[in-house]
């Protein structure tokens, strides 16, 4: 019941941020183009939501963000399916549902950043930085975990199925199971 609280008190907030940054777009407007303007949909949506660092459910597959500092966006439910991330900066980031999969995040940080029920099969993790990130329910499934960190994260429930972490530092860790890595 506590959890359910939480969970539905998050909601309202991120709903309330929304309203009050006069986000109404669907998604479906910002990944369609506009018949006055000659860019394709998807480099519409790509400079729509890096202007207001928020696109829910927005379809980002196969885009190349290498490299850019993407600190605290909002991206819950989106589809970043094969996109290249690798270096990218997602601290603080919120991205709830999020589909990574197959998505190039070699080195990418993540510290605190939350990612519950995100899909990151087949994933490149390589070096990725998780400290104190929120992964609970997160699907690994073949993801390269090669000498990614994990320190204090919180992976309850995460799915760590045909993976190898040879390297993964999970110190402090709670672990998909419940129980905390020394």
């Amino acid at each position: 019941m506590k959890q359910l609280k939480l969970l539905l008190a998050s909601l309202l907030l991120i709903i309330s941020i929304a309203l009050s940054t006069g986000c109404t777009q669907q998604s479906s407007q910002i990944s369609q183009p506009q018949t006055n303007q000659p860019q394709d949909s998807a480099a519409q949506a790509q400079s729509d939501w890096l202007e207001t660092r928020e696109c829910f459910e927005c379809d980002l597959s196969q885009q190349d963000f290498s490299g850019q500092d993407l600190t605290g966006v909002r991206l819950n439910g989106s589809n970043l399916r094969g996109a290249n991330l690798q270096g990218v900066n997602l601290s603080t980031a919120l991205l709830d549902g999020v589909d990574l999969s197959d998505a190039n995040l070699k080195a990418a940080n993540f510290t605190t950043a939350a990612l519950t029920n995100a899909d990151l099969t087949n994933a490149n993790l390589e070096s990725a930085n998780f400290t104190d990130a929120f992964l609970r329910g997160a699907k690994f499934t073949n993801a390269q975990l090669k000498n990614t960190k994990f320190v204090n994260a919180d992976l309850n429930a995460a799915n760590l199925e045909g993976i190898d972490l040879s390297g993964a530092d999970f110190k402090g860790a709670i672990m998909p199971d419940g129980s905390v890595q020394e």
